[in-house]
């Protein structure tokens, strides 16, 4: 069956075969639009009623809604497959979950999936395809008071969306594309600095120091601009640290950017350790990604265990993982 679709998601859009349908007039667009978003219910005439004319009395309102309906019917009748999209009685409105393609409930359902996948991959692919859906706020350009709490329920499930995309991403070291994410982030809330630190660490990854740094600039402006204050302490100190390594020609060990190892203890370099570092950055990538594990480092008193894991400790910091270190000496001979 050729059903029709409805985008909400970045304004309104009537679609079938693929080819956007001319506009519906006045209050019968946005009577589409609920009916669509809350499809599967039987809504009465009293309800519709008094949710669209709220200010009219219970009998001009009523008139109204048969209006709008009618002019609603009327658009739809021409249009294969269309003319039974919407269910009337004398008692209430209502449009069959089955009967129509909607934008909103394909975003929700693929969010739902992606939290019972098994694999990474797929959990990616699901949250990207629900990304892509998501063209802008519900209903954007028509502000009926009832599409409020669905606008501000879909932004936040964007946000969370987009967020989980950035840790999946970063966890398979894949890090370019985390950052494209993390700047979406800070695109669609540019109030929150979580977001904006996570773009200048992943930069600096990169080995893009000067656009970490051009990013706590942005963080810091907007903060002044919207809310008049400067950015946390947090962000200040990563602002520091990377400006600090910057002058100093360093950054964390990130072998997918064929990067110079260097140290930090005493500005010496620390060679012949690659393959053993590089073990346990993946072993710090399957932690990310919920397969965590235990790493035993083990060799002769000199051979550079202390400062192998001080590195890499710095390397699991830079990519939010947090570090506990802890310290056992041998009792002392009695």
């Amino acid at each position: 069956m050729d059903r029709v679709h409805i985008r909400l998601l970045g304004g309104f859009v009537l679609e079938h075969r693929g080819r956007p349908l001319p506009p519906i007039p006045g209050v019968g667009r946005s009577l589409l639009a609920y009916l669509a978003t809350y499809s599967g219910r039987r809504h009465t005439r009293e309800l519709l009623a008094g949710t669209f004319w709220p200010e009219e009395p219970e009998a001009a309102a009523r008139r109204r809604l048969s209006q709008a309906l009618w002019q609603l019917q009327t658009a739809l009748q021409d249009i294969a497959g269309a003319s039974d999209l919407i269910t009337t009685t004398v008692a209430d409105i209502s449009i069959e979950e089955d009967a129509l393609w909607l934008d909103v409930a394909q975003f929700d359902a693929l969010l739902a999936v992606s939290t019972s996948r098994g694999d990474m991959q797929s959990e990616i692919a699901d949250l990207t395809a629900a990304v892509d859906l998501y063209r802008g706020e519900f209903m954007e350009g028509f502000y009926d008071p009832w599409a409020d709490p669905e606008r501000v329920r879909l932004g936040a499930s964007y946000l969370d969306c987009l967020w989980r995309l950035v840790s999946l991403h970063k966890s398979g070291a894949d890090y370019d594309t985390s950052l494209a994410f993390a700047r979406r982030v800070t695109l669609h809330d540019p109030l929150r600095e979580e977001a904006h630190r996570e773009v200048m660490r992943l930069c600096f990854l990169l080995g893009r120091s000067t656009e970490a740094l051009s990013q706590y600039d942005r963080c810091a402006q907007v903060l002044r601009q919207e809310l008049g204050t400067d950015p946390d302490l947090e962000t200040r100190q990563l602002r520091a640290n990377i400006a600090e390594l910057r002058d100093k020609g360093d950054r964390p060990f990130a072998p997918s950017a064929g990067a110079p190892l260097l140290a930090r203890a005493a500005d010496v370099p620390m060679v012949g350790r690659d393959p053993e570092r590089r073990q346990l950055l993946r072993r710090f990538e399957e932690t990310l990604a919920g397969r965590g594990g235990v790493v035993m480092v083990e060799g002769s008193s000199g051979v550079g265990k202390t400062r192998l894991l001080d590195e890499t400790a710095e390397d699991a910091q830079w990519r939010g993982l947090t570090v506990m270190r802890v310290e056992c000496r041998e009792d002392e001979p009695s």
